[in-house]
């Protein structure tokens, strides 16, 4: 019995060791994982929606702050790093909003909204932030976090306009930006995305010359010799 209670007290020793360690891991460190798993034990012990979605939303802040430190990393960017951690910012949020806003249908407590809107309206400028420096390999992932936020930022607004909670004051621009780019490529499709194979087809006209195998020209109609059609052309009476 003592000999499992001094290595109890050891295990716990060298867990806590590492716990301190693990708060300041990025992701790509070998502690990040024990970071992450002391993250959700914590969330995981929380009796209520309103606690659970106030511990999941410090997580996403927690997310915030390392993609800022991953852009800045003396090592140069680690792009996956950065996609897979705005990837978790973005679950995060989403399952702390649907907990927020369980609650404030439950109780009508507005804090539950109020931390919402503080949360959406600080992440996206921080995210404002961050578009500037990210290569636009990233862009996409941040694109796709910033929309969702907004869209977070929308319900609470429109579920309790009475709420305190910071307010979106504008659009982020790097938002506008996408939206931009989509509506560019509706409006002026390449010319790439359509065949070019079909259009440059070369088809030969009903009559023409033929060199026959004497060395003469002969006419003949182009249905003397029957040929499979082509995959590219349509069939010669217009059938399917």
């Amino acid at each position: 019995v003592l000999f499992r209670s001094v290595g109890g007290v050891a295990i716990v020793g060298a867990t806590t060791s590492m716990a301190v360690a693990a708060q300041s891991a990025l992701p790509g460190d070998v502690l990040y994982p024990l970071k992450r798993a002391m993250e959700n034990a914590q969330t995981g012990v929380r009796v209520d929606d309103a606690a659970k979605g106030s511990s999941l939303l410090a997580n996403a802040r927690g997310r915030l702050a390392e993609i800022d430190e991953l852009t800045r990393s003396s090592d140069g960017q680690d792009l996956l790093a950065i996609e897979q951690t705005l990837e978790a910012l973005a679950e995060q949020a989403t399952e702390a909003s649907d907990l927020l806003l369980a609650d404030y249908a439950e109780t009508g407590s507005e804090a539950s909204i109020e931390q919402l809107q503080d949360f959406t309206a600080q992440s996206l400028a921080a995210l404002e932030q961050l578009s500037a420096v990210l290569p636009p390999a990233a862009q996409q992932a941040l694109v796709e976090a910033g929309e969702l936020l907004a869209q977070i930022a929308q319900t609470t607004l429109s579920l309790c306009p009475t709420c305190s909670g910071e307010q979106i004051d504008k659009i982020p621009s790097f938002l506008v930006q996408a939206a931009s780019d989509v509506v560019g490529k509706v409006l002026n499709p390449k010319s790439s995305d359509t065949p070019s194979a079909v259009a440059s087809a070369p088809t030969k006209p009903k009559g023409s010359s033929t060199q026959a195998s004497g060395g003469t020209k002969t006419d003949q109609p182009a249905t003397a010799t029957p040929q499979s059609p082509s995959i590219l052309e349509p069939p010669a009476d217009g059938s399917g």
